[in-house]
């Protein structure tokens, strides 16, 4: 092996690394042991201290100290690309001598191993030590073409969409210099610290001008205000990969944009108020466009759908697509616009979709259209959304038979939330839903996601934000509609939340059955959640899943039984699981745990929030711990109340790769996140 690559192999032993390392010590060139929390830094250094003509050593997520890292690297002197995860012990030793004011020995260590490097990753597990890191990078010497940055915050905050991480990746064809100076931005309010940010913009601004910057990820951080400082980026016009997500977006920026003519993979998700026909002319200019983020533009609305037909007409290696929380609906009785311009997309193997846009439209005749049309166009509401947003009513109205509008002098107007009339539920049956265009054509799609934009996850990352829009009512998205996810024979991970309808969810058992390949499944707030009949097909969708790595549950008041915990005693593969139901009730006895850890020999991961008492939990929690918390590599298990979860201390515990990845609910699809780099 020249390069070996272990990255979230949760099942990876320490012995088995030292094997292939003194077997291939010599010949290994590239090394990813990321996220491999569990390998203790003593058993890194045993089997990493043999190899001797490494270039590439990415650990980020693995726990190694200082000591071991310099010993690494001295035994490799061609090493130049780097990602470490650096421990908290690091922060506790001085940098700077508190009396004389003069760099200590680790800091000119630190410094001497980062000037041979030409691409630094560097993850913190808090703020504070990542300022306390900062002086290492007080020299003119540090020259580098790649740099990633990432810190996080305590778990507490961990339901918030924005608020645990925060993370920068640029890279250049040539040499940057990365060093901090004095502060650059006065008289500003941000929510992150000012001396980090001034490192950020500096650090951005050297790389700017080197004029050859390909790869730029800053969520939620380059905001307007901090744009005045980092002009030099829009004169780089070399990008292949952005991460703007959750930034705001000017005048300037967006002619950046549509300038661009290399990127492969871009990121807009939550960014708003940007011009309609952007999206027509990065689709124009770039052909390339492998990956594409769109998630909860709300202003992103169906009078730009030409957008999206560019990008089916220009992007012919599109292959993932993320529409999630968009409100682009049926404008034609006879067809789904948005679901057949994405059907067009044929390469594509990952796509997230929000359950409004499968509605097919639901006018049962012109003359209910015309009178609804009418109705509103005089509310007051709607006048005002119109100049302010550019909404159009022909476009997001829906039948007065369902949702009965009426004017008032207030101006209210009906949104999705509006009680629905039972008696209409056959309209969506009767013309479809847009899910069979997109089955029929995009075959080679082995992610999806179909999420209803007012969905609120119990765990954060994707909660629905006050809606403008009308939209059409997923809750007649009855169980048939999703049968059609049978043809999807490729299909390794599928995620379904938000979906009122689908009753017992009979349809889930047929997918299940169908679909070979799967590996991940999510479900979540699927069915009346409060019906003692909800999800009844689960158990025998459960036993068809013979290939099952992850799975998630999040029914707010589903009661797990024993049936469900023995259903999963067929999924040998089993490596996650994930059980929320906040308000359910759950087994008492021990054994129907202890039991699935047997039957699971690779189960690693067992997380189980509940309404059950804390004492219940507590006892559970422990027993698991004492018989399977040491005897599995990689083991985490939680079992807590779900109030007690919410609390600082509840998961204060869980890795983070658990947390990201398992119990936050989050959409992946289209993500180019700094993690996931290397």
């Amino acid at each position: 092996f020249r390069t070996l690559s272990f990255k979230n192999k949760l099942l990876l032993s320490a012995k088995y690394i030292h094997t292939l390392m003194h077997r291939y010590k010599e010949q290994m060139l590239s090394l990813s042991l990321m996220e491999c929390f569990w390998i203790p830094s003593n058993s890194l250094k045993l089997a990493l201290e043999s190899c001797c003509n490494l270039r590439e050593l990415y650990l980020t997520g693995s726990n190694l100290q200082f000591s071991a890292l310099e010993l690494i690297i001295n035994n490799n002197p061609y090493l130049t690309k780097l990602a470490w995860s650096v421990p908290d012990k690091y922060s506790l030793v001085p940098l700077i001598h508190p009396t004389t004011g003069l760099p200590t020995q680790t800091y000119h260590q630190t410094q001497k191993m980062f000037k041979r490097l030409t691409s630094i990753m560097l993850r913190f597990n808090s703020l504070p030590s990542f300022e306390h890191f900062l002086p290492i990078f007080d020299s003119n010497e540090i020259l580098v073409n790649e740099l990633g940055l990432e810190y996080f915050s305590d778990h507490s905050s961990c339901f918030n969409t924005i608020g645990n991480s925060y993370s920068l990746y640029i890279k250049s064809e040539e040499k940057f210099l990365v060093r901090l100076r004095d502060a650059v931005i006065v008289n500003r309010y941000l929510h992150f610290n000012l001396i980090v940010m001034d490192f950020i913009i500096q650090t951005v601004r050297e790389a700017a001008d080197t004029g050859s910057l390909t790869a730029l990820i800053a969520p939620g951080t380059s905001n307007s205000f901090c744009w005045n400082y980092i002009k030099s980026v829009f004169k780089t016009i070399s990008f292949k990969k952005i991460d703007l997500s959750y930034c705001i977006l000017g005048k300037e920026q967006m002619a950046w944009l549509s300038n661009l003519k290399q990127l492969k993979h871009l990121n807009l998700s939550n960014v708003s108020l940007f011009k309609l026909n952007l999206m027509k002319v990065v689709a124009l200019n770039n052909p390339m466009l492998v990956s594409l983020n769109l998630s909860s533009c709300h202003d992103w609305i169906e009078k730009d759908l030409h957008g999206l037909e560019a990008l089916a007409l220009h992007c012919r290696h599109l292959k993932e697509l993320n529409l999630s929380s968009l409100h682009i609906h049926s404008v034609n009785t006879d067809i789904n616009k948005l679901c057949q311009t994405v059907s067009k997309i044929k390469t594509l193997k990952a796509l997230a979709i929000p359950a409004c846009g499968l509605v097919n439209n639901m006018f049962p005749n012109t003359d209910d259209k015309n009178e609804t049309l009418h109705r509103m166009s005089t509310s007051k509401s709607v006048s005002s959304l119109v100049l302010t947003t550019g909404f159009s009513p022909q476009h997001h109205c829906t039948p007065s038979k369902l949702f009965k509008l009426e004017t008032s002098e207030s101006g209210s107007y009906y949104t999705r939330n509006t009680r629905l009339s039972l008696e209409d539920e056959n309209l969506v049956c009767q013309s479809g839903c847009g899910l069979d265009f997109i089955v029929e054509y995009c075959v080679q799609i082995e992610e999806l996601e179909v999420v209803d934009t007012g969905f609120n996850s119990a765990f954060g990352g994707m909660n629905s934000q006050k809606d403008q829009y009308f939209c059409p009512p997923t809750f007649y998205l009855k169980d048939k509609v999703f049968f059609s996810i049978c043809k999807l024979q490729s299909l390794r991970k599928l995620t379904l939340a938000g979906l009122s309808g689908v009753g017992m969810f009979s349809s889930l058992c047929q997918i299940t059955g169908s679909c070979c390949l799967l590996e991940e499944l999510s479900i979540a707030h699927c069915g009346q959640s409060g019906h003692s009949g909800s999800l009844s097909s689960l158990r025998q969708a459960v036993l068809n899943c013979k290939r099952l790595k992850k799975f998630r549950l999040d029914q707010p008041y589903f009661h797990l039984k024993e049936n469900i915990l023995e259903a999963f005693h067929s999924c040998k593969n089993l490596q996650l699981l994930c059980l929320i139901s906040k308000n359910g009730k759950i087994p008492k006895k021990v054994e129907h745990y202890v039991n699935l850890f047997y039957q699971c020999q690779n189960l690693v991961g067992f997380f189980l929030f509940s309404g059950a008492s804390a004492s219940d939990s507590k006892k559970i929690h422990t027993e698991l711990n004492h018989l399977f918390g040491k005897a599995r590599r990689s083991s985490c298990i939680t079992v807590l109340s779900y109030l007690n979860s919410l609390t600082e201390e509840g998961l204060k515990k869980v890795p983070y790769i658990y947390l990201r990845d398992v119990i936050k609910f989050e959409s992946y699809v289209a993500s180019c996140k700094s993690q996931t780099i290397p």
